[in-house]
């Protein structure tokens, strides 16, 4: 397999795997396209999925963070929630003196064990760097909770789910009863809920019983991690298992990685890592 894959998942719906990493996924409607989310931006993404375009969508980030957002930059009309662009993109557009000056490294993380081995050959680092390094461009539209995509055919539904960023958007495709998760669920290893980006726990809280009232209008799930596709009954589930938690009947361990300590709520190997313990 290459570094980018692209995959059939139902008619007019294709998930570009990124390194094994990420997904993100093309909506294809009969009045426009939309790309939801554009990943590391490693390569032309535009290329990528050309073969399965008559134009050039309109991407969606359901947030900012550099696996969803990175790629932005091939593209000239992105766009993204209201609150994550203003709580969140504008520290990383290309007025940041942060990243104008020389002071972060994107490239980095592919160095990492079992990253690197899967980089395709001609990678280059600083060329990356120098595309990174121009910033988010500014959205041509913020969304914010309510907002309609009108693609022709379907109606993409726009939910501000604060969570693992306090901007994060789940888009639902009306007509074929998919909900495009990012990084708000998954199942296959903890989600992030204790970024300095997150939302507060009780937020998190509320959004994920928010998410179990839209199971009646959800078939498919597709999260930007772990299990390609997840049934649409899976939002029920993770509320009670979030009201278990709330309640200390499931108890969380100390975990630490990269972002930071944090309490690991085990669903049966994938949950919640919360900044706090909810222990009473």
């Amino acid at each position: 397999m290459g570094w980018y894959n692209v995959k059939p998942l139902f008619p007019g719906v294709y998930q570009v795997m990124e390194g094994q990493i990420v997904s993100f996924f093309l909506i294809l409607g009969s009045r426009q396209s939309v790309l939801i989310d554009t990943g590391f931006g490693l390569k032309d993404v535009r290329e990528i999925i050309r073969p399965f375009l008559t134009n050039e969508p309109m991407v969606v980030n359901t947030h900012v963070h550099p696996d969803h957002s990175n790629g932005n930059g091939y593209f000239s009309r992105t766009t993204m929630g209201q609150v994550e662009w203003e709580e969140h993109g504008l520290k990383w557009n290309n007025s940041t003196p942060r990243i104008l000056s020389g002071d972060w490294v994107p490239s980095a993380f592919f160095e990492t064990v079992g990253v690197k081995t899967r980089l395709f050959a001609d990678f280059e680092p600083r060329r990356y760097d120098l595309f990174i390094a121009n910033g988010l461009p500014v959205p041509v539209h913020l969304w914010k909770e309510g907002d309609e995509i009108d693609l022709g055919d379907t109606v993409i539904e726009v939910f501000h789910m604060p969570a693992h960023t306090r901007g994060s958007l789940c888009l639902l495709d009306r007509r074929r009863r998919i909900l495009f998760a990012g990084d708000t669920l998954s199942k296959g290893g903890p989600w992030w809920l204790h970024l300095k980006c997150r939302a507060t726990m009780e937020v998190c809280f509320h959004t994920y019983s928010r998410l179990a009232l839209l199971a009646e209008k959800v078939d498919h799930i597709l999260p930007a991690h772990g299990e390609p596709v997840l049934p649409g009954d899976f939002l029920t589930e993770i509320a009670r298992k979030m009201e278990s938690v709330r309640r200390s009947d499931i108890r969380g361990e100390t975990v630490e990685n990269y972002g930071g300590r944090g309490y690991y709520y085990d669903f049966g190997g994938y949950g919640p890592v919360f900044a706090k313990s909810v222990a009473v």
